[in-house]
């Protein structure tokens, strides 16, 4: 089912079963009322973190207010505590269905957006991401730059060790590469052995900094599985895109200084220039 359509149906149920409520039991109704912030609160932030603390908060709320103001009794006492306890049921039943609404939502979005394999972004999210990137770049004239790499001599490390290792080898690296960029930077699996870092907001000096941080890195990791081991490295591209440049070929100015970087040796970083044919 939509997730705006289920949301919009505990939205309703929230609103207008209380007051309904309210109608008939107005004294057992009135409570009931405060757990409307309560699931607004969690539709918003779904986790059973939030969830927990308000639903202590009201129960809290409801005992001293009531307490406080009647003559302590027995009856008191039996009310409030089935009135909690009706509360709480109706607040976590229906929490539960939020933040699992939520967790599945989130599970179908990184399915779709992260590569299963290594845990970096997939071709789609790189197309999303590119898509606005490019419009905010251009409108606040902010730099935004493609680093395009390559695991070295990756098809024969792949035909001679299998591809478990293979896997093995495309894990370790993906892990390197968050490991030393930084956190606004997002990497991509693009295809096979090739991965895209996407570096926003800046300048082209600092860019090759990050991109031979990784390079380094990469090349000075020792890369093992069972009694395999290997030494990879990477050859990389850099680019920056210009105003009024298509994705397209932004990523193809990335893709030739990435082959040209191949060509001259491999392990190396190469920044596009126009030079480059």
């Amino acid at each position: 089912m939509n997730r705006k359509i289920i949301l919009g149906t505990l939205f309703i149920i929230t609103i207008f079963l209380p007051f309904i409520l309210f109608i008939i039991f107005p004294q057992a109704a009135r409570w009931s009322m405060l757990i409307i912030p309560g699931f607004l609160t969690v539709v918003a932030y779904p986790k059973w973190s939030v969830a927990v603390p308000i639903a202590l908060f009201l129960s809290v709320l409801k005992y001293t207010t009531v307490l406080t103001k009647s003559v302590f009794s027995s009856e008191i006492l039996f009310n409030l505590i089935i009135g909690t306890t009706e509360n709480y049921l109706i607040f976590f039943l229906v929490s539960y269905f939020i933040i699992k609404n939520a967790k599945l939502l989130k599970e179908v979005q990184e399915l779709t957006l992260v590569d299963q394999l290594t845990g970096a972004y997939n071709r789609r999210y790189f197309d999303l991401y590119m898509a606005k990137a490019v419009v905010i770049s251009e409108r606040a004239e902010l730099p935004i730059h493609l680093i395009l790499l390559d695991i070295d001599h990756f098809k024969p490390l792949n035909d001679t060790y299998g591809h478990v290792f293979g896997d093995e080898v495309l894990k370790k690296v993906t892990e390197v590469i968050k490991a030393n960029s930084r956190a606004s930077d997002d990497l991509v699996r693009v295809g096979g052995e090739e991965f895209a870092i996407l570096v926003p907001e800046t300048r082209t000096e600092d860019c090759l900094k990050i991109a031979e941080r990784v390079r380094q890195a990469v090349e000075e990791t020792d890369i093992s599985y069972k009694d395999k081991k290997a030494n990879i490295t990477i050859s990389l591209g850099v680019t920056r895109y210009q105003k009024g440049t298509s994705v397209g070929r932004l990523y193809e100015q990335a893709d030739k200084a990435l082959y040209q970087a191949k060509a001259n040796g491999r392990n190396q970083i190469v920044n596009y220039s126009h030079h480059i044919t």
